[in-house]
């Protein structure tokens, strides 16, 4: 039972998704009076099509993704009859082109803010960045140098932590990510105690491991923020700030090779992480709020990621389009064709990787 509410969940939420991402195309290539084909969410094999007045809806068997075709975007040679004499995006302005791409991927990240904005109002904790206490032999309270002379080491309760190695800490989210990304090894700390900005050398957390990859792990409780009025709106502008940078920099660590393809999941290793929030949580409002705060991340991740410009996703489309704009004059099809089929290859065959380690993680 379990298993078959994983999978609906999964589901629906990928179906959000993609209906929230090509929803953005759909809108703003309607707006601009584009011809569209077809509204597809899901890859592969037709399973369900109905024809609207402007153009078909589908859904695929394939839940990877979706599409919005429209007229121009391809091979104008395999238009089909009934779309014939529709508007080319083609046709539009250099502008207008690029508010359609990056349409897609403006509301993925739309919804994560809205998402989190309702989940730090709905929330009955909000955490601070001020140490209350440190565990039992906590390390960072032993190591690290301070530049002052104050003849203080490492991390105090009452502490407010300011800077992660020149990362600035606004909200809990910061600092818990920029300690678990940089934890591994000894940190540098801006912390203000009594009144005062003291600079930490050297501090040392506890180091964990997981799929290979170290991570750093907090050994300090923070103090609870009042929910006052004034907190509430300050968490809900910092905390998806927060969320879209640390996304960013994740994706760029993921890019460059430090997690490698053991810190990427698809959508085996989405379902099982649902799994887990599902017959862990201890009421369905926990788990709801789990799934919500999930879906956040996923939400802008797929929002920024859209974003690499590589050919077959919209930051590729979008740099097509600036090249076009600059030089007057559309692209070779057959050269564009080209690079959007071997990037769109090379996608596919990272997805297979994935999700086959996702498959083989499970055992």
């Amino acid at each position: 039972m379990n298993t078959l509410v994983t999978i609906a969940v999964t589901l629906l939420m990928l179906g959000i998704l993609v209906i929230v991402h090509e929803g953005g195309h759909y809108l703003a290539a309607r707006a601009f009076k584009v011809g569209i084909m077809e509204f597809s969410i899901g890859m592969g094999p037709v399973i369900f099509k109905k024809k609207g007045k402007y153009n078909d809806f589908s859904v695929r068997a394939l839940p990877i993704g979706g599409f919005v075709s429209m007229i121009g975007e391809d091979d104008e040679a395999d238009i089909p009859e009934e779309h014939l004499g529709k508007p080319s995006i083609n046709d539009k302005k250099t502008w207008q082109k690029m508010i359609i791409v990056l349409a897609g991927p403006f509301m993925n990240i739309l919804l994560s803010v809205l998402l989190m904005t309702g989940l730090v109002f709905s929330a009955d904790v909000i955490g601070s960045t001020t140490v209350a206490y440190l565990v039992d032999e906590a390390k960072s309270e032993e190591t690290g140098l301070p530049v002052n002379t104050s003849g203080e080491y490492g991390l105090q309760a009452g502490d407010t932590i300011l800077e992660i190695n020149g990362k600035k800490i606004r909200v809990y989210y910061d600092m818990a990510y920029y300690l678990t990304t940089m934890g591994n090894e000894p940190v540098d700390l801006v912390v203000e105690r009594d009144g005062k900005e003291v600079e930490l050398k050297g501090v040392c957390f506890p180091v964990d491991e997981m799929d290979g990859i170290k991570y750093g792990s907090m050994d300090f409780i923070v103090y609870r923020k009042d929910k006052t009025f004034a907190n509430v709106c300050y968490e809900a502008f910092w905390q998806p700030v927060s969320t879209i940078r640390t996304t960013v920099q994740g994706i760029v660590d993921t890019v460059s090779g430090r997690y490698g393809i053991s810190g990427v999941s698809g959508v085996v290793g989405m379902g099982d992480a649902m799994s887990e929030v599902i017959s862990t949580g201890e009421s369905i409002g926990i788990i709801i709020t789990d799934l919500l705060n999930f879906m956040v991340l996923i939400s802008v991740s797929l929002g920024i990621f859209n974003l690499i410009p590589l050919p077959a996703l919209d930051g590729g489309r979008f740099v097509i389009y600036a090249i076009e704009g600059i030089i007057g004059r559309r692209l070779p099809q057959k050269a564009v064709t080209i690079a959007i089929s071997v990037s769109m290859g090379l996608l596919l065959l990272l997805m297979v990787l994935i999700t086959f380690k996702d498959i083989v993680k499970l055992f």
